[in-house]
């Protein structure tokens, strides 16, 4: 999977961008893991939530053959990380969604109104395993005029944006829904979208299930979760280059 400067411009502009499809033999194994499960045990209407969120655990097993050498350079690319530095795999979550489902505008891992703690990842990697061809199919929709309220919001709030008002953040966010954008692609298509711009899942009103699959990339670090996460979200999804930038002004050791 390669990353081209096209994908450096898009994700720097917008805080996403599409890459290369997965070839269509890796999606139709995915299909086919998740649909036997499905068969196998089919959902009754108290497990659809569970559904909704996370499935087939087989495939969460097996991710060597989706998350391969090619889609990690393609991560490390976008992070600017040398590619023989280390990068953590958080696990994958399949996410079906039925019609009538719809999410709001969120960010992995950060909770701005309670006490959990933070784990914002640093990057997403999506792939469609069915064919998102309007926004109607649930699309991913991003939402890149938001980062600047998320970087405005963490530089006021110092080290700890999530004890704040969480409530008046995400009211700022839903202001700019008309500018949001849904991703689209026929199944295999893949996408990268950097671990701080608000994104939802689009509602849910054709028939049939949509099949995608996450994986969230996190750049070890010393420094504090908290810290971690506020600098990822005062960059505001506009530039990974904070991570380079601290790497060069560690001093070398005599």
């Amino acid at each position: 999977m390669s990353w081209t400067e096209t994908n450096a411009r898009e994700v720097a502009q917008d805080g996403y961008t599409t890459l290369s499809s997965v070839p269509k033999s890796v999606v139709a194994r995915a299909v086919g893991m998740i649909r036997q499960d499905l068969s196998d045990d089919p959902p009754i209407e108290s497990q659809l939530q569970s559904l909704r969120e996370s499935f087939c655990p087989a495939l969460r097993d097996r991710l060597a053959f989706l998350v391969g050498a090619r889609m990690q350079r393609a991560v490390k690319a976008a992070l600017h990380l040398p590619t023989n530095d280390e990068l953590r795999l958080n696990g994958a979550q399949i996410a079906i969604r039925l019609p009538g489902d719809v999410g709001e505008p969120h960010i992995d891992g950060f909770h701005p109104i309670n006490e959990e703690p933070c784990d914002t990842p640093d990057a997403i990697l999506g792939i469609y395993l069915t064919d998102i061809g309007v926004p109607e199919d649930g699309a991913l929709t991003v939402w890149p005029d938001a980062r600047s309220v998320i970087a405005d919001f963490a530089r006021s709030h110092g080290g700890h944006p999530r004890r704040s008002d969480g409530d008046g953040l995400w009211r700022s966010i839903r202001d700019l829904r008309s500018k949001a954008r849904p991703v689209l692609g026929p199944a295999g298509t893949a996408f990268l979208v950097h671990g701080a711009t608000p994104h939802h899942n689009g509602l849910k009103a054709t028939s049939g299930m949509r099949m995608a699959i996450f994986f969230r990339f996190y750049v070890p670090s010393h420094d504090s979760p908290e810290r971690r996460v506020r600098d990822l979200l005062v960059s505001g999804g506009t530039d990974w280059g904070y991570l380079r930038r601290e790497s060069e002004a560690v001093p070398a050791r005599p």
